[in-house]
């Protein structure tokens, strides 16, 4: 009995010494995934705790959940590329899990990772093209659904998922890609927008009736300056909401700039019977005064001026209301205390020197922009204005001195050369002109000004170019083939004299015809219209320009 008695014992001591090491071999295995899980349910104290999660993660066997959770006190700790790279893990795990490319693509997205964010959300557009299903709750695409759903349940994972569809995806991109253009410059700018629009078109294209999206795709072509297209989008919305403040605010804007300041009053008064705001009170002031609608403008700020005399806006407003209404002597009056008392008020000075251009004080507005330079020597628009006021009194080599040393100094400043060529042309220096302008792409014909400063310069030349030729050409005739555009009387005219230097006449006397149709009160321009069709011969047409001439003189003489 004693001998079993032993026998047994030393089993039962062998058994747990056996199992005693094998405890031990599984808490040496598994201590990582049981020490990560224990931070895991509490918050990260500091960065020592931070860099200790990732080392577990690194060793530890741990679900979704837990990864899930890992990410998320990584975000808290401010570790955004160590939250990226988990999240990227698991979309690498759970390649067929629009949970998992959903959530990845907004964390790049708001972590303005542009470019990245824009590749997964169209990994997962193709992703929901390859199912052609929509996910919905309980069921997930995922070879571990199991494990995906149970994450969703505890929690773990966002709800967003439900009912996903493509134009869900393509808002996104649209929203991705005009964050990325707000946030760039130049040519990438641009880009961006351009694929902003397009996704935002692909998007409405399926769901017409999305306000939101349409609403975002308004303001999108706000900030790529069209915006009559911008002012149509949010006229449409307004048509079954048409007391929603936003849209009503955002219209009046897209108004403004589109110059239909009518239209900009009358949506922003709308806005004003629903909630009347001192903020938009002000806006329409400025409406009024960009229409020119002075004494309104006028009258509405000093009932603001009235009711808040501590606030110094209304008042620097009121004094640039009179600037827009021509009374210079009443503006430098009602801002000549607010300059003294704040002379690095740059805006409030540079505006001062166009009242005084306005008065043709020219030598005071030369002094007060030199003094701007003093302060600020690469002022742009302090530089424009000295340079203005020095052609106006005559002193043109003085203006092209100071524009060619700014020019040298910022050579990607387009207003500074077309200053600098627009002093040539003043000048007649038509060649030094031409050399600036051909610089500034006239061809393109979005700044009329320029465009109509180089055809000036053209006609100027007497040995015209064979390139300024061809130029020149193609500018009359897309003139020519788009009537509908309101071409201004001046720029037409420089157009024709141009066309009519160049030997190019037909297009010439087209040119001539409509400015003359414009400012029907030139009798010069219909002269010069006459002399031309009588030059080349067409006589009856001549002769009628020229009785148009003599008869307007007739009733004058009257």
């Amino acid at each position: 009995m004693k001998k079993n008695a032993f026998r047994y014992t030393g089993v039962i001591i062998v058994t747990l010494v056996v199992l005693a090491v094998l405890a031990a071999f599984f808490y040496v295995l598994y201590e990582p995934e049981l020490s990560l899980r224990t931070l895991l349910k509490q918050p990260v104290q500091d960065q020592a705790e931070v860099e200790r999660l990732l080392e577990l993660s690194k060793v530890g066997r741990f679900d979704l959940t837990d990864s899930i959770q890992l990410a998320k006190l990584l975000e808290d700790a401010g570790r955004v590329e160590d939250t990226l790279e988990v999240f990227r893990q698991l979309k690498e795990r759970f390649s067929d899990s629009p949970v998992i490319g959903l959530w990845y693509a907004d964390r790049l997205q708001k972590y303005e990772r542009w470019e990245l964010a824009e590749i997964s959300f169209l990994e997962l557009l193709e992703l929901l093209h390859k199912t052609n299903d929509t996910p919905t709750r309980p069921r997930l695409w995922s070879a571990r659904e199991k494990e995906l759903a149970v994450a969703q349940r505890s929690g773990s994972l966002p709800d967003t998922i439900a009912g996903l569809q493509r134009s869900d995806i393509f808002r996104k991109l649209a929203e991705n890609a005009m964050s990325a253009g707000a946030e760039s410059e130049g040519i990438a700018r641009v880009e961006w927008f351009r694929k902003s629009e397009a996704y935002f078109l692909s998007c409405l294209e399926i769901t017409p009736s999305n306000y939101v999206v349409r609403g975002a795709f308004a303001n999108l072509l706000l900030q790529m300056n069209r915006p009559e297209e911008s002012l149509q989008n949010y006229q449409e919305l307004l048509k079954d909401k048409e007391d929603n403040l936003g849209w009503l605010i955002s219209a009046s804007l897209a108004a403004a700039a589109a110059k239909q300041f009518h239209l900009a009053e009358r949506y922003i008064r709308e806005a004003l019977r629903v909630e009347n705001r001192d903020e938009w009170r002000l806006e329409m002031s400025r409406i009024m005064s960009w229409g020119g609608k002075h004494d309104a403008a006028l009258n509405e700020i000093n009932a603001l001026i009235e009711e808040h005399p501590e606030e110094k806006i209304y008042l620097l407003e009121r004094a640039e209301f009179l600037l827009n209404a021509g009374r210079h002597r009443d503006y430098l009056t009602e801002t000549a205390a607010l300059a003294a008392r704040n002379p690095l008020n740059l805006e409030l000075r540079i505006n001062r020197i166009r009242a005084m251009v306005g008065l043709r004080l020219y030598r005071e507005a030369v002094n007060e922009a030199t003094a701007i330079l003093a302060i600020e020597p690469t002022n742009v628009d302090a530089a424009i204005m000295k340079a203005e006021a020095l052609l106006w009194s005559g002193e043109y080599k003085a203006a092209q001195a100071d524009l060619l040393i700014l020019v040298n100094r910022l050579p990607t400043e387009r207003l500074l050369a077309k200053q600098l060529a627009q002093s040539f042309l003043w000048d007649k220096n038509y060649a030094a002109a031409l050399d600036v302008f051909r610089k500034l792409n006239p061809a393109d014909l979005t700044d009329l000004d320029l465009s109509q400063g180089y055809a000036e310069a053209v006609a100027g030349q007497k040995n015209i170019s064979r390139e300024d030729l061809k130029t020149i050409h193609a500018m009359g005739r897309i003139i020519s083939v788009k009537p509908e555009v309101n071409w201004p009387a001046p720029m037409l005219a420089a157009m024709g004299r141009a066309l009519r230097e160049a030997g190019e006449h037909d297009l010439a006397v087209e040119l001539l015809d409509q400015a003359a149709e414009r400012a029907s009160s030139n009798l010069r321009l219909r002269l010069e219209l006459a002399d031309l069709l009588q030059s080349v011969g067409r006589y009856e047409e001549a002769e009628k320009q020229y009785r148009i001439i003599t008869d307007h003189e007739k009733k004058g003489a009257k």
